[in-house]
């Protein structure tokens, strides 16, 4: 089935606004109430920890802020194209495009307005994060589950003749 423009999808358009806004104004908060590199509570398992990012995940590819960039709008143009090219109108699929399109927007702007982007959740030994990335290994995660079940509940015409022909 085709499916409609991305602008004309709800789904989408609801979740990207609600992660994208959530992002930025958790961003803003912290920003606004805590200096880089200090955390609520001083130590912890879980914290909140003021960091400007200027890699990508995990820190890698540190003060490459164009090159970034310009991955994040190549990573939000696959997007619009996998959205046209995966065969569904599941409600998880848009939900899923509009996670990803919300935290890389939200990441994006963080790198276009202050080359770098603000993270602040501190869990053990994890890397610190932010609600976009969290929002994108979200929607990625619910992705690639969709698409193994989908690929597993789809049968060939050969396959289908060869279950027909041990029944």
């Amino acid at each position: 089935m085709f499916n409609k423009p991305i602008y004309k999808n709800p789904i989408i358009l609801i979740i990207l606004l609600i992660s994208f806004s959530f992002d930025q104004i958790s961003k803003i908060l912290i920003s606004n109430f805590l200096l880089l590199g200090e955390s609520i509570p001083d130590d912890g398992f879980f914290r909140i920890t003021h960091i400007g990012n200027s890699g990508t995940i995990w820190g890698l590819l540190p003060e490459q802020t164009i090159a970034l960039t310009i991955g994040s709008f190549l990573g939000i143009g696959l997007l619009y194209y996998l959205y046209y090219k995966i065969p569904s109108s599941s409600p998880l699929v848009s939900i899923s495009i509009g996670l990803q399109l919300g935290g890389a927007l939200g990441n994006l702007i963080d790198r276009i307005r202050l080359g770098y982007v603000v993270d602040f959740i501190d869990i053990g030994a994890w890397p610190i994060f932010n609600l976009a990335d969290s929002c994108i290994v979200t929607g990625i995660v619910m992705l690639v589950f969709i698409l193994i079940c989908q690929n597993t509940s789809e049968v060939s015409p050969s396959e289908e003749s060869q279950l027909n022909t041990i029944k």
